[in-house]
């Protein structure tokens, strides 16, 4: 039985398998997002204002399509999970049931995505080191919520319990990944901003190509290269007899969160506290 997490050479022509033959379909599904803010970009503008009444009609229509882009956007990083998901599994899904299946738990994984930033949040008031070390181990609490069905705190405590035992292996493919991202960006900016802003396009054009190529191509590269990690790792605790964690270790890890929770709290009402209550100004006579 293999203990070990694939090397990282396979993980990226695993990854760069999967991705090339369905990018088209994974791009599909993380450009819906953009079609709602193109709408609204091309219903705001000044020459439909012919009216006090047309000026409110086109806000109004300008604010749902804003709230629905903010939506989708929310929803993409399952949307795209949920679509790598079954093209791993050998199925070719529709885009429009992605989405149906992944509004079902947008609700619960507001929770998930909540307990995931402030967790983070309260590890780096703790100063960086502490912030990095729970980004890692709660990694994973997207997959465990949406595909193992974890709610809460629950689908951290799974993720930490899959990182366990292997948090610089999962450490040194995320550095990997990041590397090969700044580098597509910094291609990006390179070639086809020069080329853009060289034409006198505006750089209104190059920062909506640019959103194009990260949401399109750089997202689902990096989705597709989590997930597989995400299953990789799974896998080797499933096959290890340690699917599901220890109850020393769910009672450690909710103390931590807990801890790290309180720790974001107090830090978030101390800030809004300071910006909201105004500081008085002594006069010196």
């Amino acid at each position: 039985m293999n203990k070990n997490l694939k090397p990282i050479g396979t993980l990226f022509l695993d990854t760069w398998k999967l991705y090339k033959k369905h990018l088209n379909l994974l791009a599909l599904v993380s450009v819906i997002p953009f079609i709602f803010a193109g709408v609204k970009m091309a219903i705001y503008r000044s020459e439909y204002v012919t009216s006090p009444l047309s000026a409110v009609c086109i806000v109004l229509v300008a604010a749902i399509f804003s709230v629905l882009y903010l939506v989708f956007v929310f929803a993409l990083p399952l949307a795209v999970s949920e679509a790598i998901n079954e093209v791993h599994n050998g199925k070719i899904p529709d885009v429009a049931n992605v989405y149906t299946k992944v509004f079902k738990h947008l609700v619960q994984y507001l929770l998930v995505a909540l307990f995931v930033a402030i967790v983070t949040i309260g590890g780096y008031m703790l100063f960086v080191i502490p912030g990095i070390i729970a980004g890692i181990y709660i990694a994973f609490a997207m997959y465990t919520y949406y595909f193992e069905h974890k709610k809460g705190m629950d689908a951290l405590i799974l993720s930490a319990w899959y990182v366990k035992g292997f948090w610089w292996d999962i450490l040194t493919r995320k550095i990997f990944l990041a590397i090969i991202i700044l580098v597509a960006l910094l291609a990006f900016v390179s070639v086809v901003g020069g080329i853009v802003l060289g034409l006198g396009f505006g750089f209104g054009v190059f920062t909506f190509l640019f959103d194009l190529f990260l949401f399109m191509v750089v997202l689902p590269f990096a989705m597709t290269f989590s997930y597989l990690l995400y299953k990789d790792v799974k896998s080797i605790k499933e096959n290890s007899g340690h699917a599901e964690p220890t109850k020393a270790f769910i009672d450690e890890a909710e103390n931590i969160f807990v801890g790290l929770l309180v720790i974001a709290a107090i830090a978030l009402i101390v800030f809004f506290f300071l910006n909201a209550v105004p500081v008085p100004h002594l006069t010196v006579r």
